[in-house]
Protein backbone atom coordinates (compact mmCIF):
# COMPACT_ATOMS: atom_id res chain seq x y z
CA UNK A 1 0.00 0.00 0.00
CA UNK A 2 2.77 2.47 0.37
CA UNK A 3 3.41 2.45 -3.02
CA UNK A 4 -0.30 3.97 -3.90
CA UNK A 5 0.37 7.24 -2.24
CA UNK A 6 3.19 8.32 -4.44
CA UNK A 7 0.71 7.30 -7.35
CA UNK A 8 -1.83 9.73 -5.89
CA UNK A 9 0.31 12.21 -6.09
CA UNK A 10 1.49 12.31 -9.54
CA UNK A 11 -1.86 11.67 -10.40
CA UNK A 12 -3.32 15.19 -9.20
CA UNK A 13 -0.22 16.49 -9.78
CA UNK A 14 -0.81 15.77 -13.83
CA UNK A 15 -4.12 16.61 -13.37
CA UNK A 16 -3.57 20.04 -11.83
CA UNK A 17 -3.93 23.89 -13.12
CA UNK A 18 -5.25 23.70 -16.61
CA UNK A 19 -3.59 26.87 -17.50
CA UNK A 20 -0.10 25.97 -15.99
CA UNK A 21 0.32 23.38 -19.18
CA UNK A 22 -0.34 26.29 -21.68
CA UNK A 23 -1.92 26.62 -24.73
CA UNK A 24 -2.73 23.20 -26.86
CA UNK A 25 -1.14 24.90 -29.65
CA UNK A 26 1.29 27.23 -30.90
CA UNK A 27 -0.07 28.91 -34.14
CA UNK A 28 1.79 31.02 -36.92
CA UNK A 29 0.22 34.93 -37.73
CA UNK A 30 -1.67 34.53 -40.91
CA UNK A 31 -1.92 30.78 -41.07
CA UNK A 32 -5.19 29.02 -40.80
CA UNK A 33 -5.80 26.31 -38.02
CA UNK A 34 -8.39 24.89 -36.60
CA UNK A 35 -8.85 24.03 -32.72
CA UNK A 36 -11.64 22.01 -31.17
CA UNK A 37 -14.24 22.69 -28.43
CA UNK A 38 -12.23 23.41 -25.48
CA UNK A 39 -8.60 23.60 -27.28
CA UNK A 40 -6.54 26.95 -26.98
CA UNK A 41 -4.33 28.19 -29.61
CA UNK A 42 -1.76 30.45 -28.86
CA UNK A 43 -0.54 32.96 -31.87
CA UNK A 44 3.13 33.43 -31.99
CA UNK A 45 4.75 36.83 -31.01
CA UNK A 46 1.25 38.44 -31.03
CA UNK A 47 -0.06 37.89 -26.95
CA UNK A 48 -3.05 36.38 -28.02
CA UNK A 49 -4.48 33.10 -26.89
CA UNK A 50 -7.78 31.92 -28.03
CA UNK A 51 -10.01 29.36 -26.67
CA UNK A 52 -12.38 28.01 -28.26
CA UNK A 53 -15.28 28.44 -25.93
CA UNK A 54 -18.72 27.14 -27.20
CA UNK A 55 -21.52 26.86 -29.53
CA UNK A 56 -24.38 29.61 -28.74
CA UNK A 57 -26.16 27.92 -31.29
CA UNK A 58 -26.51 26.05 -34.65
CA UNK A 59 -29.15 26.03 -37.04
CA UNK A 60 -27.34 25.43 -39.94
CA UNK A 61 -28.81 23.49 -43.08
CA UNK A 62 -27.18 20.02 -43.70
CA UNK A 63 -25.50 19.64 -46.64
CA UNK A 64 -27.21 18.60 -49.95
CA UNK A 65 -30.41 19.44 -48.40
CA UNK A 66 -33.06 21.88 -49.23
CA UNK A 67 -33.55 24.59 -46.73
CA UNK A 68 -35.72 27.61 -46.44
CA UNK A 69 -33.08 29.83 -45.49
CA UNK A 70 -29.22 29.41 -44.66
CA UNK A 71 -29.33 29.07 -41.20
CA UNK A 72 -26.09 30.27 -38.88
CA UNK A 73 -23.74 28.57 -36.45
CA UNK A 74 -22.87 31.01 -33.82
CA UNK A 75 -19.20 30.32 -31.78
CA UNK A 76 -18.18 31.93 -28.93
CA UNK A 77 -14.40 32.20 -28.41
CA UNK A 78 -12.82 33.16 -25.67
CA UNK A 79 -9.71 35.39 -26.14
CA UNK A 80 -6.87 36.97 -23.89
CA UNK A 81 -4.48 39.54 -24.96
CA UNK A 82 -1.04 39.55 -23.29
CA UNK A 83 -1.81 40.33 -19.49
CA UNK A 84 -5.07 41.75 -20.11
CA UNK A 85 -8.43 39.97 -18.52
CA UNK A 86 -9.75 37.25 -21.29
CA UNK A 87 -12.69 38.66 -23.08
CA UNK A 88 -15.38 36.81 -24.60
CA UNK A 89 -16.91 37.20 -28.70
CA UNK A 90 -19.27 35.99 -31.10
CA UNK A 91 -18.32 34.90 -34.46
CA UNK A 92 -20.75 33.68 -37.19
CA UNK A 93 -21.24 31.72 -39.91
CA UNK A 94 -23.81 33.74 -41.49
CA UNK A 95 -23.10 37.53 -42.05
CA UNK A 96 -26.87 38.85 -41.80
CA UNK A 97 -26.64 37.24 -37.69
CA UNK A 98 -23.44 38.76 -36.14
CA UNK A 99 -19.61 39.52 -38.05
CA UNK A 100 -17.60 36.59 -39.02
CA UNK A 101 -14.92 38.56 -37.77
CA UNK A 102 -13.65 40.19 -35.00
CA UNK A 103 -10.99 43.43 -34.92
CA UNK A 104 -8.36 43.24 -32.30
CA UNK A 105 -6.41 46.37 -33.03
CA UNK A 106 -3.28 45.68 -34.21
CA UNK A 107 -5.18 42.25 -35.66
CA UNK A 108 -8.36 40.77 -36.99
CA UNK A 109 -9.62 37.04 -36.47
CA UNK A 110 -11.56 35.28 -39.15
CA UNK A 111 -13.61 32.91 -38.92
CA UNK A 112 -13.08 30.25 -41.72
CA UNK A 113 -15.23 27.35 -41.12
CA UNK A 114 -17.24 25.40 -38.34
CA UNK A 115 -16.80 21.60 -38.97
CA UNK A 116 -19.36 19.63 -38.97
CA UNK A 117 -21.49 21.51 -41.59
CA UNK A 118 -24.57 20.72 -39.51
CA UNK A 119 -25.48 19.09 -35.93
CA UNK A 120 -23.32 16.82 -34.50
CA UNK A 121 -24.21 13.78 -32.27
CA UNK A 122 -21.81 15.52 -29.40
CA UNK A 123 -21.32 19.25 -29.27
CA UNK A 124 -17.40 17.45 -28.23
CA UNK A 125 -17.28 16.93 -32.01
CA UNK A 126 -17.19 20.59 -32.93
CA UNK A 127 -14.10 22.34 -34.45
CA UNK A 128 -13.35 25.81 -35.45
CA UNK A 129 -10.91 27.14 -38.10
CA UNK A 130 -9.97 30.90 -37.97
CA UNK A 131 -7.18 32.78 -38.68
CA UNK A 132 -5.46 35.93 -37.31
CA UNK A 133 -4.06 38.71 -39.87
CA UNK A 134 -2.38 41.76 -38.91
CA UNK A 135 -4.23 45.18 -39.89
Amino acid sequence: MRWLAPILFAAVVACGDEDATGPDRQVELDQAFTIALGEQAAVVSTGLLITFAHVLDDSRCPPQSYCVWLGNATIVLDIERSSDAAELFQVCTNPDICPPGIALDPYELDLIDVDPPSLPRSALEYKVTLRVTAN
